[in-house]
C-alpha cells in the first residue's frame, strides 16, 4: 500500500505541463516508434493521475 499523501490538482496540472513540454522539446529526428510508444504510456499515466486529482478535488463530478 503506497503511504505517500496524494498530490494536490495543482500539482498534478503542472506535472502534466511539464510532461507535455518535455515531449513537445523532442527533436522531430527522434519522434521515431518507441518516442510514441513511450509518450503515450507516459501520457496515460498523467491522464489516470489527473483524473484522480480533479475526482479528490470534487468528488462529485
Amino acid at each position: 500500500m503506497d503511504d505517500k499523501p496524494e498530490a494536490s490538482l495543482a500539482d498534478v496540472i503542472a506535472d502534466v505541463r511539464e510532461l507535455m513540454q518535455q515531449l513537445d522539446a523532442v527533436p522531430w529526428p527522434d519522434m521515431d516508434l518507441r518516442f510514441y510508444m513511450h509518450g503515450y504510456d507516459e501520457l496515460r499515466l498523467a491522464l489516470e493521475r489527473l483524473l484522480e486529482a480533479v475526482s479528490l478535488e470534487y468528488p462529485d463530478a
